[in-house]
């Protein structure tokens, strides 16, 4: 019985512990929850406090958003409409003066039309002007190496009366009482008659006293005493005829006549009645 009661009392101890540990826990919870319910409460006001802060402040910044970018959307609608009005007055003033260059090319064009047949008969003319200068210039050139050609060939022979070669002249001395003296000279060429000049020293002697009886063969009349042509040189100057190729190479002189190639020669300061011509003269005997 003793032992049953002790056991109850402890076990009543034990009960009476475990209801007032358990109370305690029970307390602090309740403790826990109140702590935590108020800090979550704090939290929802300081949220919901800085949340209407924020939204009325975010609200605010939005309307002067607002205000500035239609502020800014007016500036630049004004801008634009600058912007426009004078690109408007510059695509006025281009097409004013387009219209003025139209204008101007037409009136060229125009002009150019009428002044078409004037410059195709001036560029006619100076094509055929300048075809003409080309035919001058080339005959002018032509000229030049024909003169140059011909001067080229320009020919004195000398002879030396009294020396040799004496086949190259022969003297035939005037008649009694007669005072011409009759000069034969084989040139080297045969001359072109219109072009020889004979010169005793520096005296040019005159045109109507020689002249070319055939091929390379020319008779000088000579008026003084014929020693006085050993004195000096007699030169002939010509130009030759390159047509003529056929020459007499040599002269003698026997029985007071003098021949050329073996052909008798007419005397020509005298009557001279033999003489019946050779292969370049033809002679005919005068008629009583």
């Amino acid at each position: 019985m003793g032992i049953s009661a002790a056991l109850l009392a402890l076990l009543g101890g034990g009960v009476v512990w475990k209801v007032s540990d358990w109370r305690s826990s029970v307390d602090s919870a309740k403790q826990a929850v109140t702590d935590t319910s108020n800090a979550a409460r704090k939290q929802i006001e300081e949220v919901s406090t800085h949340s209407a802060e924020g939204i009325t402040k975010t609200a605010s910044n939005a309307n002067q958003a607002i205000q500035d970018a239609s502020t800014n959307a007016e500036r630049q609608s004004n801008e634009l409409k600058k912007a426009a009005t004078q690109t408007k007055r510059e695509m006025l003033q281009e097409r004013l003066s387009l219209r003025n260059d139209v204008e101007t090319s037409r009136s060229q064009l125009q002009a150019a039309d009428k002044l078409e047949p004037e410059m195709t008969a001036m560029s006619h003319q100076l094509a055929q002007a300048t075809s003409e200068i080309q035919t001058q210039q080339k005959v002018i050139s032509s000229s030049e190496d024909f003169v140059k050609s011909v001067f080229s060939s320009h020919t004195v022979d000398f002879f030396s009366v009294g020396q040799g070669p004496e086949k190259r002249y022969a003297v035939l001395p005037p008649p009694a009482g007669g005072k011409q003296t009759v000069v034969f000279l084989l040139l080297r060429l045969a001359p072109i008659p219109e072009t020889l000049q004979l010169q005793f020293h520096i005296f040019t002697q005159p045109q109507n006293s020689y002249f070319r009886i055939a091929h390379n063969l020319v008779i000088f009349f000579w008026a003084d005493p014929p020693d006085n042509l050993k004195q000096q040189q007699l030169s002939v100057a010509y130009f030759p005829d390159s047509g003529d190729k056929e020459l007499i190479q040599s002269l003698e002189m026997h029985d007071g006549r003098v021949f050329a190639d073996g052909e008798p020669l007419p005397k020509l300061n005298q009557p001279d009645p033999d003489f019946k011509g050779n292969k370049w003269i033809h002679w005919e005997a005068p008629t009583k």
